[in-house]
This record gives C-alpha cells, structure tokens and sequence, in this order.
C-alpha cells in the first residue's frame, strides 16, 4: 500500500476548488475593473493572452506550473474572500502572493483586486512590480494604470498612459477621447481634469472631440469662459456634428434661467449657428427642440418658438423627450396648466414616470400647492435619476417655513455608499449656509471631511464658510490641506491668496499665492480678479488695472465690477468707476461686496 502524499493530494484538490471559487468569483465582481473598462475595445484586441503570447511574452500559469502549496492556499483565501465580497482580505492576499511568485497573471489579477477593493496605492505598487519583473503588453499596462491612477485622484499623471493609448490608433481617436470624458467624470478634482485635458488638446489641435471634452472639463472646474472658447472650436472643427451645439444651447439655457449675465449678440450668434444647422439637417429634433427652447428663455420671436415645437409634437406625438421638453418649456413660459396636461399624459404612458412627478413637483410648488409639491416630489424613488433633485427641491422649499422639517427631508433622504453620503453632507450644509446660518453648515462641514478628510470641494467649502465666520486660521488649514492633497489644484491657492490680500495681509505670499493659481489655471477670470486685486493692495495701480480690466471683459461679475471700480476711482477716473458700479447694481443690488464698495466710496 501506498503512502498518502497530503502535499500532491492538497494541489490537485485546490486546483478543482479554485476553478469553481474562479467562475463563481467573476460573476462577483463582473462591474470590477477589467483590462477595457476604458472600453478602447479595438485597441486591446491587440493585447489578448494569445497574441502577447505571440510577441515573445511568457505565458500565464498553467496548472502544469510548479506552484507552492502555499501559494495555492493564498490563492484560494483570496478567491474565497472574492466570493464573500470582501475585497480587502481578497487583495491582502493577492499582493502578498504577487510579491512572492513575481508571476505575471498573479500580478495582473492582484492588480484587478486591489482596484476593486480601493486600495490605489497598493495597485500602483503592483503596476511597478509587474513593469520591473514581467513584460506586460504595452496596452494593457497602459489601462490598466490609467483606471488606476484615475481611481487614486492622480489626474495629471494621465497624460503618458492616455497620450500612449491614443495615439495606438489615430483614426479611433475622436471616439476615445469621450471615453476619456466618461471616466473623468468619476474624478472629483474638476481642477486636475481641467488641467489634464487642457495639455492633451494642446497636443491634439485638430481633434473636434478633445475640443469637447476639454469644454465639459473647463465648465466643470467654474472656468466657462474657457468652457465656451473650446465647445465654438470644437464646432468650428466639426460643423455638422451636433454634440457642440447641443451642449452650449445647454449651457445657455442654464446661465439664462439661473439669471447669469449672458451678452446679447453671444445668443444671437448662437441662434444663428441652430438655424444654419437645422437648415441643412431639419430632420434633426433635438437641434428643433433646443432652437425652439433658447428663443423662449431669451423672450425671442416666442411664436416662432412655438412653431419649432408644434413640429415636433406633430411628428412625434409620443415622443417622451420631445413631451418633456414641451412641459418644461410650459413651465418656463409659467404656463401651468399645460404642463400639468402635458406631464399627466406622460404618467399614462408605458415610460417611467419618475421625471414627470419631479416636475409636477415643481409645477405645484411654483403655484402655491406645497403640499401637492412635496407629495409629487416624495413619489420619485431612489434610484431615479431625479431621486437627489427631488429630494433637494423638497427641502429648500420647507426651509422657507420650517428650518429643521427641511434637515429632517435631507436625512431621510436614502443613500448608498461614500459619494452619496457625500451628496447627503453636502446638501445638509448648503441648507445651513442658504439660510445664514453659518456657523451650523461649519459644523456639518467639518464633520464631513472626517470622513472625506481629501476632498476638494469639502476643504474648499469648509474654508469659504470658515473665511465668511472669521475663523482664519482654520480657513487656512483647510486650504494647506487642499494644497497637499490636491497640488494641481488652482482654487486652493487663489482662495488662500485672495483672503489674504482682501485682509491686506502678507502681501508677498499672497501674490506668490495666486501667480501659483495663476500658472495653473491661466484662462480663469476669478483667478485673474484675485491677481488684479493683489496688485492693487500692494499699490501697483497700473498693472491691477491692466489685470481687473482683462477680468471684467472675460466675466461681467459684481465682485469684479466693485473691485475695478475701486481701482478706477483710485487712479482718479471716478466718473468711469460710478458707470460700472451702478450698472452691476442695477442687476445685483444686494451684492454684498459691491454694497460695501459703494458704501465706502459713493454712500
């Protein structure tokens, strides 16, 4: 008789196991990071297991390899923890494995844990030690780092691994490039996206598509006026796609309907660019629709509006797009019994109706029916698009009767996991500050960023409330930690740069401050007010000047406006200094910047 071999046994029992613990593992985790989770699908074709095998790279392990017991057992707690859901044990287990057997695939798949399980910095570790030990397909290392380094929050060391994947195939790029869009729209830096996408259309000129992301990603950051140079570049590149249009009629409407200074002759021209493209696609309903939008929130030719519509709704009566845009538009005309008409003939039709009762919401909140309202906006359950919209409108319209019915709206509002409770802190905060009471949205801010302690917006958030309670020392606490965790960041130093200066303190660092800002966002008009203002407190008339009048051209603000005038009326130019004061007092008389200005220099 034989002796039994526990160690040969153990290995062939593990390698049945871990094939089951595999395939159970992948349904797991299927929405787990993969090799083309930035979906360059063509490109990775070039990189699958048979063809790196082809170029000389060795092949992953088969069950012929000799492999340790004890690598089998960490093997297998890792894929055991796989199929608990716990990530973290999972990828414990795989980087140690991967440290110790230097194996390609194990290394790969590590990679594939620790992202899964957020531990960035662990991924990155193993990116080093699968580059140093194998000779991972160019490609795959590629996106693989990127999803890495996007996950981690280290937007700007994209560029390599993104200029690499684009350029694999120039004829795909335009394609790529809203890929890239789509995956940065997970980042919470808007800064470092801006920053990021602002060298690689630098570097791509001619690309229509890197045009329009680096729009979304300049508008993101609060840099429109860079926004809207790229979104008419990107249409200049490409006339006949519609994308630029569609989304700079957005952004239109919006600046329109939240009472934001618009020129005149910047809505006609683009009127002018919607009509010459339907001229020549009139099929095209969604360039109809944003034509037929923009000349009713601009109070143009509102029967030619709604001509635009008419069309539509006479080509297609069911559309549920084209039936919400004419509710909105009903809405926006303060037509609310169309709406009203318009939104239940939506609620019996076999679409989700979660759109309609939000706006329904606020058909009846906008005519006095509050409770109406909170029941239409109470109907649209989490999950739903307009689940957080709804669940915002609910309380700031019970803020204006009762404070604490309002906080206690925001609390039960349902969420899941770290970016909605983000969400949660965020508008319980915004309650407070709304309705001046500071001190309370300090209170929630703080306790915030113990647990989103890297935050961008939070730290910044926290920092203006702070500066708004004199609270300075904590302001810059929470910018210096900015700093630090987000070094590409331009708000950072500009809003530290700018506090300074408007306190007439540290005039040195505030300069070097925001000429940081500056270098790091140079297109930006709030920064370029910030530069102009420390020039002027440190009595450089001239050059402020020069700075605050490049300002108030790219952004005609109240704060801006007060700060130029203030300049002006220094140099002596009163006259001038009175025509800009009264005009930004005429749209923003309770500015309170601008009210302090006059105050002191025209009570």
């Amino acid at each position: 008789m034989s002796s039994f071999n526990f160690s040969t046994s153990f290995q062939h029992a593990a390698r049945g196991c871990l094939l089951g613990l595999s395939v159970l593992a992948a349904t797991v985790h299927a929405e787990a990071w993969q090799p083309d989770s930035l979906e360059f699908a063509a490109i990775l074709a070039e990189a699958k297991p048979d063809a790196s095998q082809k170029s000389g790279k060795s092949a992953p392990a088969s069950a012929k390899d000799p492999v340790a017991t004890d690598d089998y057992y960490e093997m297998l707690v890792g894929e055991m923890a796989l199929t608990r859901r716990n990530f973290s044990l999972a990828a414990t287990a795989y980087q140690d494995l991967a440290r110790r057997t230097l194996k390609e695939d194990i290394i790969e798949r590590a990679i594939q844990i620790s992202h899964a399980a957020n531990d960035y910095e662990g991924a990155l570790e193993l990116l080093a030690l699968w580059k140093a030990n194998g000779n991972p397909d160019p490609v795959r290392f590629a996106v693989a780092q990127t999803e890495i380094l996007i996950g981690a929050g280290r937007i700007l060391e994209l560029e390599e691994p993104l200029t690499f994947l684009l350029e694999r195939h120039p004829e795909q790029r335009e394609g790529n490039f809203l890929m890239i869009m789509k995956r940065l729209g997970r980042n919470n830096d808007a800064a470092a996206s801006y920053a990021l996408m602002s060298r690689l259309a630098m570097r791509y000129p001619k690309s229509a598509a890197a045009q329009v992301v680096l729009a979304v990603t300049a508008d993101q950051a609060g840099e429109k006026a860079a926004a809207r140079q790229a979104i008419l570049r990107a249409h200049e590149l490409k006339p006949d796609w519609e994308l630029p249009l569609l989304m700079q009629s957005d952004w239109l409407a919006r600046d329109i309907s939240g009472k934001q200074s618009v020129a005149p002759e910047e809505i006609e021209a683009h009127l002018a660019r919607l009509e010459k493209f339907l001229k020549a696609s009139p099929d095209n309903s969604s360039i109809r629709m944003q034509l037929a939008r923009l000349l009713i929130l601009a109070g143009k030719e509102p029967a030619l509006a709604h001509k635009h519509f008419d069309r539509l709704l006479v080509e297609r009566p069911d559309n549920p797009a084209i039936l919400y845009s004419a509710a909105m538009l009903a809405i926006q005309s303060n037509d609310m019994e169309s709406a009203r008409q318009v939104l239940n003939h939506i609620l019996t039709m076999p679409v989700s109706g979660d759109m309609a009762h939000f706006l329904l919401g606020q058909v009846e909140e906008t005519s006095g029916n509050k409770a109406l309202a909170a029941q239409y906006y109470e109907r649209v359950p989490y999950g739903s698009s307009s689940y957080f919209s709804a669940r915002a409108r609910l309380a700031w319209m019970l803020a204006k009767d009762d404070l604490a019915s309002a906080r206690r709206a925001i609390l039960a509002s349902e969420v899941r996991g770290p970016e909605e409770t983000m969400w949660r802190k965020q508008a319980e905060a915004h309650l407070f500050c709304e309705n001046g009471q500071n001190a309370e949205c300090y209170t929630v801010l703080v306790s915030a960023l113990k647990e989103f302690p890297d935050n961008p917006e939070l730290l910044l958030y926290a920092a203006i409330t702070a500066d708004k309670l004199q609270r300075w020392t904590e302001m810059e606490k929470h910018l210096r930690h900015m700093m630090q965790a987000h070094p590409e960041n331009a708000e950072a130093y500009n809003a530290l740069g700018y506090s300074l200066a408007d306190r007439n303190l540290r005039l040195p660092e505030a300069y070097t401050l925001i000429a940081k800002a500056r270098a790091l966002a140079p297109d930006s008009p709030h920064i370029l007010d910030s530069y102009g203002w420390v020039l002027y407190r440190q009595g450089k008339l001239p050059e402020a000047l020069a700075a605050l009048e490049e300002a108030y051209a790219k952004m005609n603000d109240p704060e801006v406006a007060a700060h130029l005038g203030e300049v002006l009326w220094k140099l002596g130019r009163r006259d001038e200094a009175m025509t800009i004061w009264q005009k930004e007092r005429e749209k923003s008389p309770d500015h309170v910047v601008l009210k302090e200005t006059l105050q002191r220099f025209a009570p």
